[in-house]
């Protein structure tokens, strides 16, 4: 242990008067870090990134930092939510790229543990809402030769009544009948037509709800991610959840 740390020392001291190449810091820093590791002090990713910079000043090169990241799919459950009060059938969006942390913890004995957290994605999300809009209370203008059947106006809940009532007698409707029911059918079809609509909400990181897998032989975050909708008490959508499988070894 002794002679370790003489050669840390050495090699400190030799580095230190040559021009501050990334490659020699990052060995440097490796180095440290060891000792501290045998020592059995717990680094804290902050604790790591605050030495480095108060050296070096440099940014740290792939291998020393305990950042890591990953492209996942984004799976979106609605459940009952709704938008503009409308009842949400799909919501779909983009891969979005997480960071995360993987901190080692060792002992002089060897490593205690091997921890995944600080999950952290955008600040938003792009959705795209697919819903059907509301038919049973829309009220829709008759055309005037239809007029003297079924009124000036008609609403949604009228028409399908009209349709049933119709369908009954659909083998014996005359001219007329048959033109107010193919009116009726159309309006129907046209407004159960589905809408879709892109979005954009905020994403909270701060209680991002892990669903740990050990004995995978990997640690890391799994390819596909859970958001979870739902309305507030103004009716605003907004994700109330955020789920994310990880992997222990």
């Amino acid at each position: 242990m002794r002679g370790l740390f003489y050669f840390v020392l050495i090699f400190i001291n030799k580095t230190n008067s040559m021009k501050k190449d990334s490659k020699i810091l990052n060995e440097v820093h490796k180095m440290k870090n060891l000792m501290k590791y045998m020592g059995g002090e717990k680094l804290s990713p902050k604790q790591l990134k605050e030495n480095y910079y108060e050296e070096s000043e440099m940014p740290l090169e792939e291998g020393v930092s305990d950042n890591y990241s990953n492209e996942v799919k984004v799976n979106v459950n609605p459940s009952q939510a709704t938008i503009n009060g409308n009842k949400i059938e799909d919501a779909e969006a983009s891969s979005i790229k997480l960071s995360y942390i993987i901190d080692i913890e060792g002992r002089q004995w060897g490593i205690k543990g091997i921890s995944l957290y600080a999950i952290e994605g955008p600040s938003e999300i792009e959705l795209q809402v697919s819903y059907y809009p509301p038919f049973e209370n829309e009220e829709f203008i008759v055309p005037e030769n239809l007029r003297g059947v079924l009124g000036d106006k008609i609403s949604g809940n009228n028409i399908t009544t009209q349709i049933n009532r119709l369908n009954d007698f659909e083998d014996d409707l005359n001219d007329s009948e048959q033109e107010v029911f193919n009116w009726l059918y159309e309006k129907q079809k046209a407004s159960e037509s589905e809408e879709v609509v892109t979005i954009k909400l905020p994403l909270n990181w701060d209680d991002v709800n892990k669903e740990e897998d050990s004995g995978t032989g990997l640690v890391t975050v799994g390819e596909e991610i859970d958001l979870q909708l739902a309305n507030n008490e103004k009716g605003e959508l907004y994700v109330s959840g955020i789920t994310v499988p990880v992997y222990t070894l």
